[in-house]
C-alpha cells in the first residue's frame, strides 16, 4: 500500500467506537435556588448570631474612639502607628501580644456601621469555617464597619506558591513541615 493508506491504518482512536457509551441528555435539575438561599441564609444568620453575642463580648477600650481613623489590624499581633490589633487570643503560643480589642475576627460589635476606615487581614481569613457561613458572615461584618470608600487589605496564603516552595529540594525536612503547616492554615 501506498504511505496515505498505511497513515490511515496506524491512525486509531480509543476506546474504539464499539466501547463508546452513548452521551446522556442531562436531565433538568429540580434544585430549587430560593431553597437553597434561604438555607444559605440562615446558615449565615445562625453563625453570626453564635459570634456576635453580646453578653460574651469585652468592652471596646475608650482610647480606640479617641477622633483618631480607625484602622483594624484584624489578626495581628505587633503594634503599628495607627493601627488598633484586633485578636482572639491576647497570648500567642505562651508570650504576651499587644492586643487592643479582644474579638473574633467575624466579632466587630462596639463599632458602628461605617466607622472604620480601614481593615488588614495578613493570613487570618483562611482560618475562618467553610460551609456554616462563618466565612460570609465575617466578611459582611467587616463591610457593616467599613466605611464608603474604606480601604479593606487581605492576604491569604498563595498555594501554587507553597506548593513550589514545598518541593523544592533544597529545603530541609523542618522547613517543609512549616510550609506543610502554612498549606494548612496552621
Amino acid at each position: 500500500g501506498s504511505y496515505e493508506e498505511k497513515k490511515r491504518i496506524s491512525v486509531k482512536t480509543y476506546p474504539p467506537e464499539s466501547e463508546k457509551e452513548p452521551i446522556k441528555k442531562k436531565e433538568k435539575s429540580t434544585f430549587n435556588t430560593e431553597t437553597k438561599k434561604k438555607e444559605t441564609d440562615q446558615k449565615e444568620s445562625s453563625a453570626f448570631a453564635s459570634n456576635n453575642d453580646e453578653r460574651n463580648v469585652p468592652p471596646i477600650p475608650s482610647y480606640v474612639f479617641d477622633g483618631r481613623l480607625i484602622m483594624l489590624n484584624i489578626g495581628g499581633l505587633h503594634p503599628a502607628e495607627g493601627w488598633l490589633i484586633v485578636n482572639s487570643q491576647v497570648n500567642n503560643f505562651g508570650s504576651q501580644s499587644h492586643v487592643d480589642i479582644v474579638r473574633n475576627m467575624s466579632n466587630l460589635l462596639g463599632f458602628q456601621d461605617n466607622s472604620v476606615a480601614a481593615i488588614y487581614a495578613s493570613h487570618t481569613l483562611e482560618h475562618n469555617s467553610f460551609g456554616d457561613g462563618l466565612l460570609t458572615a465575617t466578611l459582611k461584618e467587616w463591610k457593616r464597619v467599613l466605611r464608603p470608600g474604606g480601604l479593606l487589605l487581605i492576604s491569604v496564603p498563595d498555594l501554587t506558591t507553597l506548593a513550589r516552595m514545598y518541593l523544592d529540594k533544597s529545603f530541609s525536612l523542618q522547613e517543609r513541615w512549616m510550609v506543610t503547616k502554612m498549606i494548612y492554615g496552621a
